[in-house]
């Protein structure tokens, strides 16, 4: 996308370029035609770049959070199975297999039913990190397609580029003189 829009830039300068007489800018008026074209086709790729590097800010905090959510993800599959392997691998699972087994029946309701709840605790935080994490891409997208776009310059805006030379380019006159259509205007207002 970025290339993209460093090739309508450049194409764009082209446009205007080739459009305008390549002697008007030499000197005078037309050098200054020249460097009013150049300000503002250099502000148009400032604006890309600047566009380019808060989109690039945006995809740097995506993928911070989008990372977080995955560390969350591991521990917590990690914590999972290791609760069920210390549920399984347990005396208390073992005498609630036996019934003649030594440990009172109410520690082993009471472990049965922490480790449950530690199991279900774990299940939950996994299934809201990875939540977290599909938010943490759509709300990314979300701000690259709709609040980050590139604003590439189109037809009108090359355009008025095009149309602010105008008054810089050479015409001639009844008498073969090159006069710009500026200094037409200037002379018809010195006249009124």
């Amino acid at each position: 996308m970025a290339e993209i829009a460093a090739v309508g830039a450049i194409g764009a300068g082209a446009f205007v370029a080739t459009n305008v007489a390549p002697k008007v800018f030499s000197t005078g008026l037309g050098a200054r035609a020249a460097q009013i074209q150049g300000h503002k086709m250099d502000e148009i790729k400032f604006r890309i770049e600047r566009q380019k590097l808060y989109r690039q800010d945006v995809r740097d905090l995506v993928q911070a959070g989008r990372k977080c959510m995955d560390t969350y993800q591991k521990v917590g599959t990690l914590l999972v199975s290791f609760t069920l392997a210390l549920f399984t691998g347990s005396q208390a699972y073992a005498s609630m297999l036996n019934p003649n087994s030594k440990i009172p029946a109410w520690i082993v309701a009471l472990f049965c039913a922490n480790n449950i709840s530690a199991i279900g605790y774990l299940c939950l935080s996994i299934w809201l990190a990875m939540h977290a994490a599909v938010i943490c891409d759509s709300v990314g997208a979300r701000l690259l397609t709709h609040f980050a776009r590139l604003s590439i310059p189109g037809r009108e805006e090359l355009q008025m580029i095009r149309t602010s030379v105008v008054p810089f380019e050479p015409v001639r006159n009844a008498k073969g003189w090159a006069t710009t259509k500026l200094q037409k205007l200037r002379g018809k207002k010195k006249r009124t």
